[in-house]
């Protein structure tokens, strides 16, 4: 921690960077740009800066063992330089690339010590990034207060993208979330890039309350026009015309029982059969009403019990290079190499009647009550197959999965794995398995604050397999003073949903694992036909 420290305040705060190997000292102040005052000083040198109105003035003195030539590299406040003295002599200066904040160059040459005098002049540079947020698929205009000379657009966020004057257009293109382009800017005799952060969102918001026991949502038209709309839930007709103004917020939309599903609801928003937004909405507080379900033979597809998840060695494919990798045994880090977690299935089998599982909420899941293989594992490693295919037929309008594995803490909020149900027309409705909304660690209950650890879903339903147990937290059960995690006993598996279009007959089914360490099966599959 020491040796970080200095070398943050050291390199990062005052910028001291010598080269002595090339003879060269280089000096890249990061100070905050408030501060009219700063001093350090080491064996090898000292820094002072002074701040006097428009004057910056800069004490070094050397203290190396051989002579550096210096090169000051210098944030520009203003944007014209009226004089600057090395020494009570004059110099030149260059401009460097830079991002930020215009940056400057000042060379001045080897000695033990140096007095570095520079009078700026005109007017405050604009240094901090421009924000703006658009509508997927609009046109914006971003004004800028700098001359605009060239963009430089990496993530391709703007297409067709145009500059005139002071002003950026062009279609806003991208998934939703933040994105980050460049312009080149000049003002006065400075010249840089300049970051510009722009917020992609939906054309559309929706609101609603996770936790109510009625499934009910709002519209906010993020839209800068009026909209038509026409509304689905779960491909059923909620609303035939509805009009929104523009930047409006709707009232309630209260979704029939007869339509609303327990878990994961599909709403479409369209305008003249066109979709503008697809997205879901999740309450796992609803109940089903009279529904059909069917429970799915996996028999013959199981590759083991879910307690050996752990117990396996995960050998092949590995780097034969000395990594950070998980071991072995497909738990711990580096800094806990024998960990380990003990998985008891006992309670699940035990609960199962008849080899039916049967939930508080009245969804089954077939799972053996017996000492049979309990659960087709999916993996990178060689274990176990990268992916499993399970034949359907029929129609269905919602799937629901038991499911079990192992994920980490350096495959949160990325694919672990996705579940793909296929239909015989070639289309497929698609469940992404991502750590930590819909994939959790087997042997762990997850933190959540709201704060540092928040979720962007409702926590969904968990099956503790030591004792049957189903239920969204195991807050009561989890040890109070722990080093590693939220442990539960005997470890718990997930139950997930899809919902599914009702018209079209079904093909297959199947699960596939992406990221790598981990391990992700499936123990059950129900149907709701």
């Amino acid at each position: 921690p020491v040796g970080v420290y200095s070398r943050t305040l050291i390199q990062g705060l005052f910028g001291i960077l010598p080269d002595a190997m090339n003879e060269r000292l280089v000096i890249r102040p990061g100070l905050p740009a408030d501060w009219d005052y700063a001093s350090l000083e080491t064996r090898d040198i000292a820094f002072d800066f002074r701040r006097v109105g428009q004057t910056d003035r800069y004490n070094i003195k050397s203290s190396f063992t051989r002579k550096l030539a210096l090169t000051l590299q210098l944030h520009a406040p203003y944007d014209r330089i009226g004089s600057i003295t090395v020494n009570g002599r004059k110099v030149q200066w260059n401009r460097e690339e830079s991002v930020g904040a215009p940056v400057i160059a000042i060379s001045c040459g080897s000695s033990d010590e140096y007095l570095v005098e520079i009078d700026w002049k005109g007017t405050k540079t604009a240094t901090t990034a421009v924000e703006a947020t658009a509508v997927q698929n609009e046109v914006m205009e971003i004004p800028i207060d700098n001359n605009v000379r060239e963009l430089y657009d990496p993530q391709k966020v703007l297409e067709g993208a145009t500059t005139r004057g002071n002003i950026i257009r062009g279609t806003v293109r991208g998934e939703p979330g933040h994105r980050t382009l460049f312009a080149r800017v000049k003002e006065g005799e400075m010249e840089w890039w300049r970051a510009v952060d722009i917020e992609v969102i939906d054309p559309f918001e929706l609101t609603y309350d996770p936790e109510d026991s009625l499934l009910s949502f709002r519209i906010r038209n993020q839209l800068h026009r009026e909209a038509n709309l026409k509304i689905r839930v779960n491909g059923e007709l909620l609303e035939s015309e509805y009009v929104l103004s523009a930047g409006a917020l709707s009232p309630r939309f209260d979704v029939p029982a007869g339509i609303a599903r327990f878990g994961t609801n599909r709403v479409e928003l369209l305008q003249n059969n066109e979709i503008l937004l697809a997205t879901s909405i999740v309450n796992w507080n609803l109940k089903n009403k009279k529904q059909v379900y069917e429970t799915i033979p996996m028999d013959s597809y199981m590759n083991a019990s879910v307690h050996q998840v752990f117990t396996n060695e995960y050998l092949s494919p590995r780097p034969p290079f000395t990594t950070l990798q998980i071991p072995k045994q497909g738990i711990g880090e580096w800094c806990h190499p024998s960990l380990t977690a003990a998985i008891d299935d006992s309670g699940l089998r035990k609960t199962s009647r008849g080899g039916i599982f049967e939930t508080p909420f009245g969804i089954p899941f077939r799972t053996p009550s017996d000492d049979a293989a309990n659960i087709a594992f999916t993996s990178l490693w060689d274990n176990y197959p990268s992916a499993i295919t399970i034949p359907l037929a029929g129609k269905a309008s919602h799937v629901y999965l038991l499911m079990a594995g192992s994920t980490n803490h350096m495959q949160v909020h990325v694919p672990n794995g996705e579940v793909m149900v296929t239909y015989r027309d070639g289309s497929v409705s698609r469940l992404e398995l991502r750590n930590p909304e819909t994939w959790v660690p087997i042997e762990q209950d997850l933190f959540v604050d709201d704060h540092a650890f928040k979720l962007s879903q409702p926590r969904p339903y968990r099956v503790a397999l030591k004792t049957g147990k189903v239920s969204r937290t195991f807050d009561d059960e989890v040890p109070v003073e722990e080093v590693y995690g939220r442990s539960i006993d005997g470890g718990a598996g997930i139950i997930l949903d899809l919902p599914l279009d009702k018209n079209k007959e079904l093909e297959d089914i199947v699960l596939k694992t992406i990221a790598n360490e981990v391990v992700i099966g499936l123990m059950s599959v129900t149907l709701v036909r």
